[in-house]
């Protein structure tokens, strides 16, 4: 097998939002199987009711972005990804911030520490609903309570002890996430966002560097501490009906 491409629907799109990608190997490029794969994927996107297509470039391919491009995709995000040794983190920046918060009346707790209980679940779900559209490129669409426990909650990369959140008076208004893959060999920071009525309480940086340092360094990882990776795959949406992003 020399390449190949899917299309499908995420619950954190609209109906007729799908998602596509289409990988070729790197000795099989400039033959037409990446624009044979293009087509059938074009093709089975518009038989199961298609409207709209997001796909995905890795970062530093600008041939992938000129394959995208090519056909109609537009770029509307772009994440910058950066890694971190657990070990280098700056510990007095930690201390000063976690300070500065406290001060300032934040709480930090983690999701692991409410036990999990449905109330928690859907306090987290709520928080999630309420942030997500505050980042750049996002929109208002969200999955239900039901996709967002199976999608998230319950998925395998999900660590109670990696989900931080920030509380005001009992309000929660700020979270950082962080994802386990690869078998605990990768730590991804999947988002961080604050409440813009609660951003001078000095949530986000407090909740990033303890989420990073004390609550996933060393919790619920076999593997132990290990390099966090922070941001994501470049990721467009638009023109035609059309999102831009693969990684081919």
């Amino acid at each position: 097998m020399v390449g190949y491409a899917y299309v499908a629907r995420s619950a954190w799109h609209p109906p007729a939002w799908f998602q596509t990608e289409v990988f070729v190997r790197p000795d099989a490029r400039g033959r037409g199987v990446g624009s044979e794969l293009a087509r059938r994927a074009d093709a089975a996107s518009r038989e199961v009711g298609a409207e709209t297509l997001t796909t995905w470039v890795g970062g530093g391919s600008p041939d992938g972005e000129r394959f995208a491009t090519r056909r109609g995709f537009r770029e509307v995000q772009r994440f910058v990804t950066m890694t971190l040794s657990v070990d280098d983190a700056d510990g007095e920046v930690l201390r000063r911030a976690l300070e500065n918060a406290r001060s300032r009346g934040v709480t930090l707790l983690s999701f692991d520490e409410t036990g999990g209980s449905p109330a928690a679940r859907r306090a987290l779900y709520d928080l999630n609903r309420r942030l997500a559209p505050l980042l750049p490129g996002n929109g208002d669409d969200f999955p239900s309570f039901e996709e967002y426990a199976r999608e998230i909650i319950d998925a395998p990369w999900f660590r109670p002890q990696g989900q931080l959140v920030a509380a005001v008076e009992g309000r929660w208004v700020g979270l950082v996430g962080l994802g386990v893959h690869d078998d605990g060999r990768e730590v991804r920071h999947e988002f961080t966002a604050v409440d813009p009525a609660f951003r001078r309480a000095a949530c986000a940086r407090p909740s990033s560097v303890n989420v990073l340092r004390a609550q996933v360094g060393r919790a619920g990882d076999p593997h132990g501490q290990q390099p966090v990776q922070h941001g994501d795959r470049p990721r467009s949406t638009g023109g035609s009906g059309r999102t831009c992003g693969p990684a081919w």
